[in-house]
């Protein structure tokens, strides 16, 4: 199987992807975490290095969000809910 370096914008580096094809002709890149991103049919070589490259310059820098980051968040909150008194997060999201 044909592999690519490619950005991975779970772990923001650029690693090695699998490269398929696809039932709709879509190029589809596979990284070693299993996180993938498709590329449509019918590019040539050069429209193939740009969709790379602009993946790179559009992802590079992206919060990455994991269970912790989300856990930790939803701590953060239900402190500042219990701060102010309130512990229905439904009533402030439904204003």
């Amino acid at each position: 199987m044909p592999t690519r370096e490619i950005f991975n914008a779970l772990t923001q580096q650029l690693e090695d992807a699998e490269l398929t094809v696809d039932h709709n002709n879509e190029i589809v890149a596979t990284f070693k975490d299993g996180s993938f991103l498709k590329f449509p049919a019918g590019l040539t070589k050069d429209d193939f290095e740009e969709q790379i490259r602009l993946h790179q310059v559009h992802n590079e820098g992206q919060e990455v969000i994991t269970p912790e980051v989300e856990a930790a968040k939803a701590a953060e909150r239900a402190a500042s809910l219990a701060l102010i008194g309130g512990d229905d997060v439904s009533k402030e999201d439904a204003n």
